[in-house]
């Protein structure tokens, strides 16, 4: 308990932890938003094809947005040494993952469809992204949980 209030009284510790989240904060969010973003204007153009703008950013909220966030999220832990509050980094994760699926259908509801009123084949392909991007992510938090929590044997 000593060394955690003393810890708290170090501004090098704060100072840190400050650019962590920061940067954690950024880069996740900005990583969701700005491609979903970057892609808003071809959903605007007015062929009628369509079907690779779902396609790219069903692959990219299914599995490149996963394995990026938790890889990126895992080295930050690692280089500031913030690995026991990892947690929030999940739950962090896991809410760029639905904010990526919403971002989806979003863009597909103010360029051909409708937000008010969307078709049942179009909810179930966003929830069907958004459940299978939290598997992908789920796994890939697993894997780091093992990584970051386990304890290491002492040589003897």
């Amino acid at each position: 308990m000593q060394t955690l209030v003393a810890s708290l009284n170090d501004n090098s510790y704060l100072i840190k932890h400050l650019k962590y989240w920061t940067l954690i904060l950024l880069i996740s969010f900005g990583l969701t938003i700005g491609f979903h973003y970057l892609l808003r204007p071809y959903w605007f153009d007015k062929a009628d094809e369509h079907t690779n703008l779902t396609t790219l950013e069903s692959i990219f909220t299914i599995a490149l947005l996963p394995i990026l966030l938790v890889t990126i999220n895992y080295l930050l832990a690692k280089k500031f040494d913030t690995r026991k509050l990892f947690v929030i980094n999940a739950i962090i994760i896991c809410s760029c993952i639905i904010l990526s699926s919403r971002l989806h259908f979003l863009n597909w509801a103010d360029s051909i469809g409708s937000r008010d009123k969307p078709d049942l084949e179009t909810l179930e392909v966003i929830g069907f992204e958004r459940d299978l991007g939290l598997i992908v992510t789920t796994v890939g938090l697993i894997i780091i949980f093992f990584r970051v929590y386990k304890k290491r044997k002492l040589p003897t």
